[in-house]
């Protein structure tokens, strides 16, 4: 009826595999009646619990534990003497490891037997491929990108596509069966990580599904643990998950010929041969000019006005290419050079001025200030040498809260629009700026420290009047960045941030 003694008896055997070790440490366990069976046996005090760690002697390895005894009567039916062997082991083999052999074994928490939250979560990943739009492609005349069109500016329809490479990731681990699913599934279903997450940066993983499942397990001593087995499964593009979008249409706004005082006018695209066809605009419902000749005289590109109701507006991205100047292949007039991103400015009908916007040959800005109603206060890492009336391009600013606040913007420091404060400080008129825009700013009071970094001031270029030549100008057209998905971090998530993590 009951367990008498239980002592080591000195007996131990073991078993050594490549990748698994096992070890039995044998005890004599002695009851008081010969009906007493192997469960009364194993319930003995003096035997060590189960999922403990291997010591004997001299050694010890916690990777052993404790998994199963294995007791056998000494005797005939009559005997009360019992041999229990406490069955020492590594874990299973991993899957995938060639047999067994070299593989090695899976990790364990000893506490997960326990308390299954403490087991350790897994993690599994693979690649696969989806079929995606083209919106760029490479111009090998040029050496440049361009928006996916003809080189007339008509846009391809139906668009290219391409495979792009997608990669799943699989974290799968056990939470409390208290755990708020799946308001926390649905909350972030189709989130994008704004944070960095299994080493890739922000906007690059995306959550494809959350999967809870409910799992009871029986734990030593017999009691029954219910928790959730929840896997959380991603799918990461390297290129991230926002779009981005060729501005183009089959018509565009115009400007109506009894003057500004009327509404636009949509007018439609038409090929040559006077059919409909779809063009690219100008981010504004404008036009973009398709690949046009032009010629030179002092500072002035012209086009000729075989198609007027192409027009270059102020603020337009081009480039540059030639057939030949002065009798050279592929020359330009100098300082213009190919592949690179100059702005129209100074528009006059079909006549127009560039501003480049190399960093090379380019004001870099150190710091700036918002002085209140648009205005900004730009200060430059050398004297700017600039003039009242003077038209100057600010670029590729990086803003604290906009990020983007100062781009593309030509003003002209005319007094009304900007001035010139010292050698290397002038103000000016940012006219698409307000800093309180930003949504983390409502309700604050004072101007925030808007400049963070970057940014350089453009001067309109000086091109060389002699020479002559075919030259062509083209737009690479204006892309809208579209964010379908919400941005969350995920690691209030909790969950591994590496495959070690899960080791």
């Amino acid at each position: 009826m009951a367990v008498v003694s239980c002592v080591l008896n000195g007996k131990i055997t073991g078993s050594f595999k490549a990748g698994s070790y096992t070890a039995r440490v044998y005890y004599r366990v002695i009851v008081n009646s010969r009906n007493d069976g192997p469960q009364i046996v194993c319930s003995a005090a003096g035997l060590p619990a189960l999922y403990s760690t291997y010591a004997y002697g001299n050694e010890s390895n916690a990777a052993m534990l404790l998994r199963e005894y294995e007791p056998m009567r000494i005797g005939d039916v009559a005997t009360m003497t019992w041999e229990v062997a406490a069955v020492y082991s590594t874990p299973a083999i991993k899957e995938g490891s060639d047999g067994g052999k070299g593989g090695g074994t899976g990790k364990e928490n000893p506490g997960q037997f326990q308390n299954p939250l403490l087991e350790l979560p897994t993690a599994k990943f693979h690649s696969s491929s989806k079929e995606v739009l083209i919106h760029q492609i490479y111009d090998g005349r040029t050496n440049s990108w361009k928006p996916c069109t003809a080189s007339t500016g008509e846009v391809f329809d139906p668009p290219p596509k391409k495979q792009q490479g997608i990669g799943t990731l699989t974290i799968t681990r056990n939470e409390d069966i208290g755990t708020n699913h799946p308001a926390i599934a649905l909350k972030y279903q189709n989130a994008v990580n704004a944070d960095v997450f299994f080493g890739m940066k922000p906007g690059t993983w995306r959550i494809k599904e959350i999967s809870p499942e409910t799992h009871n397990r029986q734990i030593p001593g017999g009691s029954i643990y219910r928790f959730l087995r929840t896997a959380y499964v991603f799918e990461g593009d390297a290129d991230g998950w926002d779009l981005s979008l060729l501005d183009y249409g089959t018509f565009y706004w115009k400007v109506d010929p009894r003057g500004t005082n009327f509404p636009l006018v949509d007018t439609k695209f038409k090929t040559a041969d006077r059919h409909p066809c779809s063009r690219a605009l100008d981010g504004n419902g404008g036009a973009l000019p398709p690949r046009l000749p032009f010629t030179t005289a002092g500072s002035v590109l012209t086009v000729p006005a075989t198609d007027p109701s192409i027009p270059y507006i102020s603020g337009t991205k081009v480039y540059v290419d030639a057939a030949n100047f002065n009798g050279v292949a592929g020359k330009l007039p100098a300082p213009l050079q190919k592949n690179v991103i100059y702005y129209v400015y100074a528009v006059a009908g079909t006549s127009f001025k560039l501003a480049k916007t190399a960093n090379a040959n380019a004001l870099i800005i150190s710091d700036a200030d918002y002085l209140g109603n648009g205005m900004v206060s730009f200060t430059t890492d050398a004297p700017h040498g600039f003039v009242g009336g003077e038209t100057v391009l600010v670029e590729d600013v990086v803003d604290s809260y906009l990020a983007d606040a100062w781009n593309d913007e030509f003003v002209v420091l005319n007094g009304l629009n900007g001035s010139i404060l010292t050698a290397t400080q002038f103000s000016a008129n940012i006219p698409n700026f307000d800093p309180f825009d930003s949504p983390f700013l409502q309700g604050v009071g004072e101007p925030p420290l808007v400049y963070q970094s970057d940014g350089f001031i453009a001067r309109p270029i000086s091109l060389t009047a002699a020479g002559t030549g075919l030259n062509f100008i083209w737009s690479p057209g204006t892309f809208f960045q579209v964010r379908p998905y919400s941005r969350i971090p995920f690691a209030p998530l909790g969950l591994p941030a590496s495959f070690a993590g899960c080791q």
